[in-house]
């Protein structure tokens, strides 16, 4: 395989979200959970990296789903988590069909999953990542809200 770029600082990635995690009340603000590793991130939380990847491909989940996309610096996530006592790192994980996978390792469903400390402490993080992104002018990031159509699955 052919040797992999490593993500850097100035770099975005991408985090699909399913529609059923935004909050009921505005429709705009995903919960925590958006951001908490699913049994499927035992390596680390899923990202895709924009330089090599469309808004719309990143979008693009299981079909019949419907998701947005929340829009991350890669230098302003790894600041949060210094703030916080976190050295989050971004790494490429390419995939057969998506070169642009990556992942945050140290947001993970094992680590998550060991004890009641590492599960709060992840749930501190993906709060304040939600609370950056949703705060107007943030450094970190946005939503950006996509529809894709059922025929461009």
């Amino acid at each position: 395989m052919p040797s992999v770029e490593p993500v850097s600082d100035a770099e975005f990635v991408y985090r699909r979200i399913p529609l059923h995690f935004y909050r009921a009340r505005d429709g705009h603000t995903p919960q925590i959970v958006a951001f908490i590793p699913s049994p499927n991130d035992a390596t680390g939380l899923s990202v895709d990296r924009a330089a090599l990847r469309t808004v719309e491909q990143a979008a693009k989940g299981t079909e019949g789903k419907q998701y947005h996309v929340a829009r991350i610096s890669v230098g302003e996530l790894r600041r949060l988590g210094e703030r916080e006592g976190f050295d989050l790192t971004v790494v490429p994980d390419p995939l057969p069909d998506n070169r642009a996978h990556a992942r945050i390792p140290e947001i993970n469903r094992i680590r998550y999953d060991q004890d009641k400390r590492s599960k709060e402490r992840m749930k501190g993080i993906a709060n304040l990542i939600v609370e950056e992104l949703v705060r107007e002018g943030s450094p970190l990031g946005h939503f950006v809200l996509v529809a894709i159509a059922p025929d461009e699955r």
